[in-house]
């Protein structure tokens, strides 16, 4: 027990000494306890190497209080904090931070590279093994804590409350505001930022709103309105690495003469400053810039930035794209140069297109942006542009920037509405030439055809040339070309204004079909200085002539030769062309056409211009044009001509005189050739006839019908001689209408024609004498041969060679080259008839014209009586012959006779005197004062125009009459002979001078001197 007892005092003896000790030195580390928090801080600061200046104001066990704590250079202290109270926790090994909570912070950052850097303090945070500082893992409370950070783009400043373990746990409030901040040339007034942050894992988050206060790049001109974003991030524990997403409301803005009414969309990021990717996706409402506009746009694009190089790739869509008014009617019109070119259908096309795709559209492309510092490229995967209506256009390509300021772009646009192009243009250096060539697929529209060989373009300062060759097939006019190979060498200036050709080219055509016309294959010299140029104010001038042209061909399977002596496009689409020549066949009348001079302009009708000096035959067709003037057109496939031209018969003795016309309509369309006209006479201008004619150049076939609705004759006016030469010296002072209508047709095999002309009533001088009232009806089997079917007939009212005959009719038939064939004529006379033989007759040359007429069955009474001689009886009955041949001299009786058919009684009642006959005459006319006589002949000869003699022989006795004189007494039942032969004009002869017209210009005979009798024969 007692051995217990005494081990248990000494026990607590020792504990009672070391509780003592341990109370001695409690009491001396409070007593030491400033001197050892001062320590430890001081340790801490010292480990990390950053100077710093506070005093302690407050000490426990686990927590001390420093006031006016100074980290960093004493000057430009990284921290200032009003109070910082710091809570350890304790190991086996060394004292540890478990907490802090300060007021009044104020810390002074900067960030470059990409990298936060918070000056001595980054020396007080935990630091990664390879990645430098962390999170640091204690509990930070913080009340009044900002941070001002120093960047590139200028001063931001944040400020932070909130509380919660920093690496695990943290949860509170960041502001951020920054003014006039500028970045790239960009500037922002204002920015201002209220986020929420927490951490986890040792990475913390932030999200919240951001307003900006607009943006401005005076560089770029461009301009954005507030904008509201909202942002959330999230950075990696070691704060050098992280991602993110920015979504922006809505805002507007632009740039230049662009502006958006509203822009919005998503930007999300991943990644380190010096390797970051992300993603954009925009959209765009009521975009607008001067030539263009859009209703939307959508943009989805990603991006990647690592150790300075870049890269951009993206899709873009833009809906209802439709550019200004005047864009697109430029666009239409840029083809207006092409009308009546074979290029015409595929400028047509190409602008109504673009045309159709610029007025609205919508446009998608794929692309990529890169930039490795030392080349930067911008490829176009694919762009296309489609309209409303199914048009398109496609486009491929990049461009690459080279280090040393040279570049290259190649690519590629093309699609169903534009051709498909292939451009490659490069510069090895700044100031070097600039090369390009371009590639162009062949390109149809309409039936046109474009082939172009690689363009070459060289561009050097201000001097931009260019060199390719087309070939080209398509309409022209009312036909086509084909195989037209056009060299193209040329210059353009900055201004937009070019030239083409230098001198002389050689053009060339494999094939031209036009109005049924096919040219062989050519070659042509075509000369300028230069051909084609293009002014600033946009005006296309040609310059090009053609000397010597000579082309040939064929219209069906007729040979066709064209030349001209010269031949000028210039000016503004304007055409000249001298001595024009064009031949159709190879036989010895072929078809020909001959101008003087022609002239014309392009415009978007067609070509159209004025002639003058044209003239013309078509083979077969006896007809002959000359003289013409007037107006061309080539438009809607056809080639009219309007004007005036005259007519002529080119046979060698023609058959009538020149006409003229002054409405000449022709139009040329698909070969076929359709002309109006109405022939005038010249010197009278009265209208003759209207023609409307027709013709095939393919096979050669045609045909006009002539129509005269009327062709007055009046003495003194029109008369047929001015018509035709056939009249001449065989009818005058013709007054009537002709009325009809005539077909002429022609083809290789020949020329056939017809008709039917006629008159109701014609008066006219001939040289038998005045013909009245002739009407006849002709049908013509071949009117330009002036002749007809057999059996023609005319009526005639009275025809008076000095004897009225009347109510006569005629059959006759035209046989051509000027006969005429009568078949018979017959007239009513005296009781009698008068009837002429069938005979021809031919008034176109100087030939004898014999007509025979025959008098039967005439009443000597009636034809004294119609005669009017008041001096004479007479009876019995008659018949006879009169033989009449007329030439140039005029006409006359040959051996005409007239006999007595019987016996009959003549009686001669005139007064005479001695004076007059003599005693011997006397006693003969007191015999022919009642002479029965039993034969009585008289013969005729002489001229129509002149002397007629006249032999009378008769025989018979006197007959008694109340006369009882002594020598009526004697010489009564006396037989008696008489032979008279009487010399006088025909007309004063047998005519009266009531009755007698004078066809003055055909006979020129004068007044009909006093019958005289011949004394020279005894009358017995």
């Amino acid at each position: 027990m007692t051995v217990e007892r005494s081990a248990r005092r000494r026990a607590m003896r020792v504990m009672g000494g070391v509780a003592a000790l341990i109370l001695i030195g409690l009491f001396a580390g409070w007593i030491e306890r400033r001197r050892l928090a001062t320590g430890l801080v001081d340790r801490y600061l010292a480990q990390a190497g950053v100077s710093a200046r506070y005093r302690i104001t407050g000490l426990g066990p686990w927590t001390q209080r420093i006031e006016g704590v100074r980290l960093g250079d004493s000057r430009r202290p990284d921290l200032v904090a009003r109070v910082v109270e710091l809570r350890w926790s304790y190991g086996w090994r060394r004292p540890k931070l478990a907490a802090i909570a300060v007021d009044g912070v104020r810390m002074s950052a900067t960030w470059r590279d990409g990298r936060l850097s918070l000056g001595a303090v980054d020396r007080l945070l935990p630091r990664s093994s390879t990645r430098g500082p962390v999170m640091p893992d204690f509990d930070l409370a913080a009340r009044d804590a900002s941070m001002t950070i120093d960047t590139p783009y200028g001063r931001i400043i944040a400020a932070l409350a909130g509380s919660g373990n920093l690496a695990r746990s943290f949860r509170g409030r960041v502001s951020v505001e920054g003014h006039k901040l500028e970045a790239a040339g960009c500037g922002v007034p204002h920015l201002a930022a209220r986020w929420a942050v927490r951490t986890a894992a040792g990475a913390p988050t932030l999200h919240g709103p951001i307003a900006v206060a607009g943006l401005s790049c005076p560089a770029r001109d461009l301009r954005i309105g507030l904008a509201q974003l909202r942002a959330e991030v999230t950075l990696s524990p070691t704060l050098d690495e992280g991602q993110g997403r920015l979504t922006v409301a809505s805002v507007s803005g632009g740039t230049g003469r662009v502006h958006v009414q509203e822009l919005g969309g998503d930007l999300s990021v991943q990644g380190t400053a010096r390797d970051l990717r992300g993603a954009a996706m925009l959209t765009a409402a009521g975009i607008a810039t001067p030539v263009a506009r859009t209703a939307n746009a959508r943009l989805n694009a990603s991006f990647r930035l690592r150790d300075g190089a870049q890269a951009l790739a993206g899709d873009l869509r833009l809906r209802a794209l439709a550019f200004r008014h005047d864009v697109v009617a430029a666009v239409a019109d840029a083809g207006q140069g092409t009308a009546g070119t074979p290029l015409e259908p595929i400028a047509a096309r190409v602008g109504g297109g673009l045309s159709s795709i610029l007025a609205s559209s919508d446009a998608a492309a794929r692309f990529s942006l890169s930039n490795d510092g030392d080349t930067q490229r911008l490829h176009l995967d694919h762009a296309r542009m489609r309209s409303r209506r199914g048009d398109m256009v496609d486009v491929d390509g990049q461009a690459s920037m080279l280090s040393d300021r040279g570049w290259r772009i190649e690519g590629s646009v093309g699609g169903g509405t534009v051709p498909a192009i292939r451009l490659v243009a490069t510069q090895a250096a700044d100031r070097a030439p600039i090369t390009a060539t371009i590639g162009m697929s062949p390109y149809a529209a309409g039936g046109a055809r474009l082939a172009l060989e690689p363009v070459r373009v060289v561009a050097q300062g201000a001097a931009i040339r260019f060199a390719t060759a087309a070939t080209i097939d398509g309409p022209l006019a009312s036909g086509r070309i084909e195989g037209l190979t056009l060299p193209i060498v040329g210059a353009l200036d900055r201004s937009g204004g070019f030239h083409v050709g230098q001198g002389c080219s050689r053009i060339a055509f494999r094939r031209v079909a036009l109005s049924g016309v096919e040219l062989d294959p050519a070659r042509l010299s075509l000369c300028g200085a230069p051909l084609v140029t293009r002014g600033r104010d946009g005006t296309i001038r040609v310059a090009a002539a053609i000397d010597g042209l000579a082309l040939h061909g064929r219209t069906g399977t007729t040979p066709l030769t064209v030349q001209a002596a010269k031949f000028r496009l210039t000016g503004t689409k304007r055409l000249a062309g001298e001595g024009l020549a064009v031949r159709l066949g190879e036989d010895a009348d072929p078809t020909r056409l001959t101008i003087g001079r022609l002239a014309g302009r392009f415009d978007a009708g067609g070509i159209g211009g004025n002639f003058v000096d044209l003239a013309g035959s078509i083979r077969n067709v006896p007809l002959l044009l000359s003289g013409a003037k007037g107006t061309w057109q080539v438009a809607d496939g056809a080639l009219r001509l309007d004007g005036q031209v005259g007519l002529s018969d080119r046979a060698t003795a023609p058959r009538f005189r020149p006409l003229t016309s002054g409405n000449v309509a022709l139009t040329l369309r698909n070969g076929r050739i359709h002309g109006t006209a109405r022939l005038d006479e010249p010197r009278s201008a009265q209208a003759v006839a209207t023609v409307t004619l027709t013709h095939d150049l393919t096979n050669g076939t045609g045909g006009a019908r002539i129509d005269v609705p009327g062709i007055t004759f009046v003495r003194g006016g029109l008369q047929p001689e001015m018509l035709t030469p056939l009249t001449l010296g065989v009818v005058a002072n013709v007054s009537g209408t002709v009325t009809g209508q005539g077909r002429i047709d022609w083809s290789p095999a020949g020329v056939t024609s017809s008709g039917e002309f006629g008159t109701e009533r014609i008066d006219l001088a001939a040289a038998f004498g005045p013909v009245t009232g002739l009407s006849t009806r002709i049908r013509f089997t071949d009117l330009l041969g002036l002749a007809s079917a057999p059996h023609q007939e005319a009526r005639i009212a009275e025809i008076n060679p000095g004897v009225p005959v009347t109510n006569g009719v005629a059959h006759y038939q035209l046989l051509g080259n000027a006969k005429v064939g009568v078949e018979d004529a017959a007239w009513p006379f005296a009781a009698g008839t008068l009837s002429l033989d069938p005979t021809r007759l031919e008034f176109g040359q100087e030939a004898e014209r014999r007509l025979t007429f025959r008098i039967d069955q005439l009443d000597a009474a009636a034809f004294v009586q119609q005669l009017d001689f008041p001096n004479i009886a007479a009876t019995g009955t008659f018949g006879g012959v009169l033989p009449m041949i007329f030439d140039a001299q005029g006409g006359r009786i040959e051996q005409g006779w007239l006999r007595s058919r019987g016996g009959g009684t003549l009686a001669y009642v005139g007064e005479l005197s001695n004076a007059d006959i003599g005693m011997t005459g006397k006693l003969a006319f007191d015999a022919l004062k009642a002479i029965r006589y039993s034969t009585l002949d008289i013969a005729l000869d002489g001229r129509l125009d002149g002397e007629i003699v006249s032999r009378v022989r008769f025989e018979g006795v006197r007959e008694p009459t109340g006369d009882q004189s002594l020598m009526a007494r004697l010489i009564r039942n006396l037989p008696f002979r008489f032979n008279i032969q009487v010399r006088a004009p025909f007309r004063g002869l047998i005519g009266s001078a009531r009755s007698y017209i004078n066809p003055a210009l055909l006979l020129q005979s004068g007044q009909p001197p006093a019958v005289q009798a011949d004394d020279s024969r005894p009358v017995r």
